[in-house]
């Protein structure tokens, strides 16, 4: 099986257009998928700042307001040990950022800025990122402080990486295996194709005996058997031809060598070109050289005697007249010398050879 492609090949166009369509097709089913994925994890990120915001704040509340800031952040503490997702840290700060309570990340020292959330937010998140929520917080005394807690989107990130690179892997899959597939199906269906064309090619160099090999039933098979049934019926009439050919140049050479025998010279008149054929003898017999006279019916008038040449032009225009739709005069005209040695031209002999009476008559 060869799998060879050429540009302007059917199969390599059928593979071209079916491959474009799946890499298209797949590439916007990717895409829609890492789209509602991270509208997921949007929401879901959305639902968990809530839900830590809440609580700590409820708990910040309970502890501030008996001043127990300490108990709260071993709490806190204690919930934070080893996070690496969800909740990492969390602080509580006065009014001049003077830290009340320092839970998680201790190697944190100064506070960072609170992470804007805008749409397409997850389309730039890579690796390992937190999200800085910040919120007010009233404390004891009525000063406003601020909670401030972070929150990894490491699991997110991951989850969205490994769906990505998967959806990808499953893509170029398919497009591996439909191309393989496709391939595989355009040499079933080109392959009869490629016979025909071998045929063809092998009609046009003369090779009249060369027949398509053909399996099944489909339709390009139909094709190459009549292809075939072609090629045998024109062998027959191209065989039937030079036959045909050989016998009419055989008695083309008989006649010439009747006429050779007989000493006579042969003119042919077509009427309805106006031409006239003069044989080398006709020459010849009027003294000229071979094909001395011009393919015209009034070149050999001047080789008639004068006296002659009213009555031949009769007994021409008579025969003409006469014959019932005649196309073309064949005459045979012989001469003999005369005593004394110069040629003289005896009384034309005419045959009209009739056309068909779809020619018209002249």
């Amino acid at each position: 099986m060869s799998f060879t492609f050429r540009s302007s090949s059917i199969r390599f166009r059928l593979l071209l257009a079916s491959t474009t369509v799946q890499v298209v097709l797949l590439s916007l089913l990717l895409a829609n998928s890492v789209r509602l994925m991270n509208n997921a994890a949007s929401a879901s990120l959305d639902t968990t700042i809530s839900q830590n915001a809440s609580m700590l704040h409820a708990m910040a509340t309970t502890y501030g307001e008996q001043q127990r800031y300490e108990e709260l952040e071993d709490v806190l503490g204690e919930l934070l040990v080893g996070a690496s997702e969800g909740l990492v840290y969390v602080r509580i700060v006065t009014p001049d950022l003077q830290p009340l309570v320092k839970a998680g990340l201790v190697e944190m020292t100064e506070l960072p800025e609170p992470t804007v959330i805008r749409t397409g937010f997850f389309e730039n998140v890579f690796g390992n990122e937190l999200v800085h929520v910040r919120r007010p917080l009233l404390l004891p005394r009525n000063e406003v402080g601020m909670l401030q807690f972070g929150v990894s989107i490491a699991g997110l990130a991951a989850a969205r990486s490994a769906i990505t690179e998967q959806g990808l892997a499953i893509a170029l899959s398919e497009i591996v295996l439909t191309f393989l597939l496709l391939s595989t199906v355009g040499y079933l269906l080109t392959r009869n194709l490629g016979r025909l064309l071998a045929g063809s090619k092998a009609i046009a160099d003369g090779h009249l005996e060369h027949r398509v090999p053909f399996f099944g039933n489909d339709e390009l098979s139909t094709i190459s058997r009549h292809f075939n049934i072609m090629a045998a019926t024109l062998q027959r009439r191209v065989a039937e031809l030079q036959d045909t050919a050989g016998r009419l140049k055989a008695s083309e050479e008989r006649h010439a060598l009747a006429m050779r025998g007989a000493n006579d010279g042969l003119w042919d008149w077509d009427l309805p070109a106006d031409t006239a054929y003069y044989s080398d003898r006709f020459c010849e017999i009027l003294g000229l050289s071979p094909g001395g006279l011009a393919a015209t019916p009034d070149a050999f008038l001047d080789f008639i005697h004068a006296d002659e040449r009213p009555a031949y032009r009769e007994r021409m225009i008579e025969h003409v007249l006469d014959g019932d739709g005649v196309g073309v005069i064949r005459q045979i005209t012989s001469t003999s010398s005369t005593r004394g040695g110069s040629p003289r031209t005896r009384r034309p002999r005419a045959t009209a050879v009739p056309l068909p009476p779809s020619r018209g008559s002249a």
